[in-house]
C-alpha cells in the first residue's frame, strides 16, 4: 500500500498544479483581452497614418483617426481614405507577400492622384534579425516616402544603382530586398487598379 501512495501523490500533485496554472492563465487572458485588442487597434491605426505621412502623438491618434479616416470595404481588401475636410490626402492599402523566410505584411499609401507613393510601413515579417529584419527600421522605410511615378509605369520601386533607381537595398539581405521590391511593385499595381475601379 505505501508504494501505491507514493505513485498517486505525484500524479495528484501534478494534476492540481496543472489545473491551477490553466485557470490562472485563462483568468489573465480574460481580464487583458480588451486591452490587448485596444493596443492592436492603436498599432494598426498608427501604421496606416505613418504610411500616409501623418505624424501624431500617440494620444492624438484615436481622435484623428475617427474624424479623418474612412474605411472603404472592397472584395480585394479595405482602402483607408485619409481626408482633411473635403480634401483627400491619401489612400492606404494593406499588402501581404512572400519574403525570404515568410510573409511580409504592411501598409502603403498613395496620394489622391495615384502618382506618388507617400510611404510604407511593415507591420509583420519573419525576416532574419539584423539583416532582412532591417526592413522595419525607420531609415529603410523613409526611403519610400514621396516617390513619384507616372501613371503608365508598372515598376515603381527600383533599387540603386540600376537606371532609374529610387531606393537602396539592404546590404547582406539581397533576398529580402528583392522580395520587398516585388511585393511593393505588385501591391501598388493592384492598389492603383483597385482605386480606379472604386474611386
Amino acid at each position: 500500500m505505501p508504494k501505491k501512495k507514493q505513485i498517486l501523490y505525484p500524479v495528484f500533485f501534478m494534476m492540481l498544479v496543472t489545473v491551477i496554472f490553466t485557470l490562472s492563465l485563462a483568468w489573465i487572458n480574460e481580464i487583458t483581452i480588451e486591452r490587448i485588442e485596444e493596443l492592436e487597434g492603436l498599432k494598426t491605426k498608427k501604421s496606416i497614418l505613418y504610411a500616409a505621412g501623418v505624424r501624431l502623438e500617440e494620444e492624438e491618434i484615436p481622435e484623428y483617426y475617427r474624424t479623418s479616416v474612412e474605411t472603404i470595404e472592397t472584395p480585394r481588401g479595405d482602402i483607408y481614405r485619409i481626408s482633411d475636410g473635403e480634401d483627400v490626402g491619401a489612400y492606404v492599402y494593406r499588402f501581404t507577400g512572400s519574403g525570404l523566410w515568410g510573409s511580409i505584411t504592411g501598409y502603403l499609401a498613395l496620394d489622391a492622384d495615384f502618382n506618388t507613393l507617400l510611404g510604407v510601413d511593415f507591420v509583420s515579417h519573419s525576416e532574419t534579425p539584423g539583416l532582412g529584419g532591417r526592413i522595419s527600421e525607420t531609415w529603410y522605410k523613409e526611403q519610400f516616402r514621396d516617390l513619384e511615378f507616372s501613371p503608365d509605369e508598372t515598376v515603381y520601386v527600383i533599387y540603386t544603382p540600376s537606371p532609374g533607381g529610387n531606393v537602396d537595398a539592404i546590404s547582406g539581405a539581397t533576398g529580402t530586398s528583392e522580395a520587398v521590391r516585388t511585393i511593393l511593385n505588385e501591391s501598388m499595381d493592384e492598389f492603383i487598379s483597385l482605386l480606379k475601379e472604386v474611386i
